[in-house]
Formats: C-alpha cells, structure tokens, sequence
C-alpha cells in the first residue's frame, strides 16, 4: 500500500476504470513488465478498510478475491485482463469495453439503455465529424481554386442539405466527396484510391475529440469535447462552493480539486487549439509521411489521458448534490467532496515536460552545491569556514585511495 500513485507519465498512472461497486469507485488499470512479462495492476483508492487517501495495489486477475463482483463488473474486468497491448488500456479503448459492459449487464433497464443511446450518440458524432472533414476539404479546395462558394462551405449546412428529405436526393454529396478527396490526393501525392480509403479511419481517430469547427462555427460534440466542457463546468461550482457556509473541514478537499482541474484544463486546452490548427490544413493530413498523423495519434492521447477520471468524478458529484439538503444527504455530499479531493487527477510530470529527469538532476546538483556553499560559509558576515574547508579536501584525499576487503589491499588511512 502506498500514500499516492508514483507516475512520471499517463500510462504508469493507469487509466481509471468505472466499476458500478462503490469499493471500487477509484480504481485504476497500470500496464507494468516483470522479467519481460506483462503484468496487469489494479489499483485502487482509499478501498474499504483503509486510510482515505490510501492507494491498494493488487494483480488485476486478483480483484474479485477481494469480493463479490456484479455481472457488469466482472464482465469490465475480464474485457481489460484480455487486452494485449497498453493501447488497448487507453481511456477511449476502456469507455468502449465500460459501455459494452454496460448495455449487456447493466443493473437495470435504464443503465442498459442509456449505454446504448450513449453508443448511438457516437455514431451520430462520427457523421458529424466526417461531414466537417469534408466541408473543411471543400474551403480548402475552394481557396486553392478561388471557387467562392466552396470557400464559404459549412458543415452544418451540408448536415442539414443530408437530413432534409427534400434536399438530400437533388444534392450529390458523393460527387463532392470524389472531387475534394481528389484535391487531397493531388495536394498529398497519394493516389485517388488511397485518398478515398484514409478518409474513414482518420475519421474515426477524430471522432472522439469532435468536428472541426471554422470560423463561427460551435464546437459541441465529441465525447472527450463534451467531457472537457463538463470540467470548465464542474471547477466554477466548485469554486462557488468554496463560497458557500461550509464546514472548515471541507476547505483542504475543495483546493485539491481546484489545484487538479487548474492543472489539466490549460494541458488539455492548449492540445484542443492546436488540434484545430492541425485541421486547418486537412488535405495535408492525407500525406502520412509529414508526421502529421502521429501528432494527431498524440494530440488524441494527451487529451484522452488528461482528462482520464474526470467524467467519474463530476457525475458522483452531481448525484450527491442532488441528494445535499438533509443530515444524511449533506453528510455523504461532504464525504463525497473528500474522495473527489484525494481522487482528483494532475498531469504527471514528464507528460507536462519531456525532460523532467533531466531537469529533476540539475535540480539536485543545484541543491547539493547550495548546501556546500552555506556550509562552507558563514551567512552572516561571509567569512570562510577553514576548519570546514579542511574536513573536505581530506575526505576527497581519502576518496581517491581504493578501499577494497580483498586481503592484501591498500588499506584507507584510519587517522
């Protein structure tokens, strides 16, 4: 057991993962390798029987032998021990396994049917998505070819020409898909075909974070979007809170939460509006050899991982909320603003700079040389202490005679 989650970077945090049993509300997935093995971990927050803020860790396969796990649960936990890659342990890849659970074992009618509304709102999102590719793909070809009109494509004018009965069968929206892929194709230098087949898959590896959105037009689906929207929600009434007649108690808790949303809603918005830049030239996205695809691959990963948990935490909040106004009801409120304060996730450092190792040593080495110099010295008329100074040039004296137990061997000089 241990105080905090040690993690440098997302994937040795882990991805949270959201169990229906309360025991198991704020548990996380970890890949790890012991002797070139895959190992799984689970880790879990404050579990019944220990300190608020403590983390358990137990092999994955071994949660159920803590306790009985629901239908649903078990089906999660199965789902995830079956992976074979940390890409598959994702925060995207585990909402998916968590709605597939959800619509076949889902506790109730309701929990089963709002999983599948949940997994058709993501096909409606995918359409949307695809139709901003192309709207983005006509501006484009329409900027190249001074057509004013393509220049002036939006995409919630061809979702409405789609939708509209009237409209749909007089609009050729495959001969503009074939004319703005081609643009594409010509603009990357990839063949028609290739064009055509790549315009799905980057699609779907949009789809999560949302439409392109061009001048005027709102951002509003996605579900990693709408998650992020959630947040800049959630830390304003937490923010009002803290202004509320609240128990002093509660005050520690309410900063954290703050002190966590303060820490990933910059990270996640500055790879949003970078993501939009990226989109502004789509056709070269086409060109898999400009390394435009793996930022992109990238950008996803950041902002799945940074926003990993939050969903949790906001929707526990609003149903203790919902139930705040009586002793029973303002007493688990309460509770449930500690266990959001000590669950509450921060960006690991070397996914905020690269170099934090690095940097993390030079720190040290400053440190240590700062030390010397004040042992060295006296800091109140800055006169040199020779008597120190001596004890350390005969300790590096005495550091450059070998010292060895093998008999026979030069011994150090014991005065």
């Amino acid at each position: 057991m241990s105080s905090v989650i040690s993690a440098l970077t997302f994937e040795q945090r882990g991805s949270s993962v959201p169990f229906d049993d309360p025991s198991f509300a704020d548990t996380r997935v970890r890949e790890r390798m012991e002797e070139g093995k895959r190992q799984l971990d689970g880790l879990i927050l404050g579990y019944s029987g220990t300190r608020r803020n403590e983390v358990t860790v137990v092999p994955w396969a071994k949660l159920q032998s803590l306790q009985f796990m629901a239908d649903r649960d078990f089906d999660l936990q199965l789902q995830i021990y079956k992976t074979k890659s940390i890409e598959e342990l994702d925060p995207i890849a585990i909402r998916t396994m968590a709605l597939k659970s959800d619509a076949i074992f889902g506790s109730d009618d309701e929990k089963r049917s709002r999983a599948l509304k949940m997994v058709e709102l993501d096909k409606d999102d995918e359409k949307t998505v695809r139709m901003s590719c192309i709207a983005e793909l006509t501006r484009e070809c329409g900027i190249a070819m001074g057509d004013k009109m393509m220049m002036r494509t939006k995409t919630q004018a061809l979702l409405n020409l789609m939708e509209n009965e009237a409209t749909r069968d007089q609009f050729d929206l495959d001969g503009l898909v074939d004319r703005v892929v081609g643009f594409a194709a010509e603009k990357s230098g990839r063949s028609l075909n290739d064009a055509r087949a790549y315009l799905d898959p980057l699609v779907a590896m949009m789809t999560p974070l949302g439409s392109i959105a061009e001048g005027g037009e709102k951002k509003v689906n996605g579900f990693l979007y709408r998650t992020y929207t959630s947040l800049l929600k959630f830390r304003g009434e937490i923010a009002d809170l803290r202004k509320q007649e609240i128990r002093p108690e509660l005050l520690k808790p309410i900063e954290m939460i703050m002190a966590a949303a303060d820490d990933c809603i910059p990270y996640v918005a500055q790879r949003l509006d970078l993501l939009n830049k990226m989109m502004g030239h789509l056709a070269l996205m086409f060109d898999e050899n400009k390394g435009l695809i793996l930022r992109l691959h990238r950008l996803r990963r950041d902002v799945a991982y940074g926003l990993d948990g939050w969903d949790i935490l906001i929707l526990r909040y609003q149903d203790a909320l919902a139930e705040r106004g009586t002793r029973e009801g303002d007493a688990a409120f309460e509770e449930t603003v500690f266990k959001i304060g000590a669950a509450a996730p921060r960006i690991p450092p070397k996914e905020r700079d690269p170099n934090y190792e690095l940097v993390d040593v030079k720190k040290r080495v400053e440190m240590a040389r700062y030390k010397m110099i004040k042992e060295l010295h006296s800091w109140s008329d800055n006169i040199l202490d020779t008597e120190m100074q001596a004890r350390v040039e005969l300790g590096r004296e005495r550091a450059k005679t070998p010292v060895s137990q093998w008999e026979g061997a030069p011994k150090a000089d014991a005065s």
